[in-house]
């Protein structure tokens, strides 16, 4: 389960003051992620239209804490409250099934590479960054799809290194989640392709 969803699940049951004060209880020791834990931390603009414990506890464990460390403590926290068949539960009522994804494909809908874990790419190394392409590619040609275009997780600023690898793995184009009023006519990057608002 992608770290965003279970943060959403956490929200939602628990609420973003305890799931803060957990964070702290978690953090608060280690000299360095207590920067994070700080008042003057920077809190991520998008969130800006949410209260603000909501915006910091969703900026510390978006932003503030490295990929891995952040899924150990988000998924520690999942299985002190649902259980490890709760957390099956849930995922098998919030995501699609294999068999779902291969009536999709047989009626003909193009279906992307998202990663495995949904990190931040631009957190990554180049390896880690190949891992996380690859991994979800071997699950995608295991249910007969062969993805040529990759969805960017968060979106947002893509690096060079993020891009060379996309291509590296044989990608023909990536979509980020910035949004823009103008049509793609061709002029654009195809690696950094950005949406159209509903």
């Amino acid at each position: 389960m992608p770290r965003a969803i279970a943060i959403q699940q956490l929200l939602f049951c628990i609420g973003p003051v305890t799931l803060l004060e957990l964070v702290k209880d978690r953090f608060s020791g280690d000299s360095f992620y207590s920067l994070f834990l700080q008042d003057n931390f920077p809190i991520g603009s998008c969130y800006c239209n949410a209260p603000p414990e909501l915006r910091r506890v969703k900026t510390i464990l978006n932003y503030g804490l490295p990929h891995k460390l952040g899924d150990e403590f988000i998924f520690d926290v999942m299985e002190d409250i649902f259980g490890r068949d709760g957390i099956k539960d849930i995922i098998n009522k919030m995501f699609i099934s294999r068999s779902c994804l291969k009536i999709m494909l047989n009626a003909g809908m193009e279906i992307g590479n998202h990663t495995h874990t949904h990190p931040f790419l631009t957190h990554l190394s180049k390896a880690e960054i190949k891992e996380e392409v690859i991994t979800a590619d071997s699950f995608l040609k295991s249910i007969g799809c062969t993805p040529v275009t990759l969805c960017y997780p968060f979106g947002g600023k893509l690096t060079p290194q993020v891009i060379d690898v996309i291509k590296d793995c044989g990608y023909l184009g990536g979509c980020n989640f910035q949004y823009s009023d103008d049509v793609n006519f061709g002029k654009e990057n195809d690696y950094n392709l950005l949406r159209i608002p509903g």
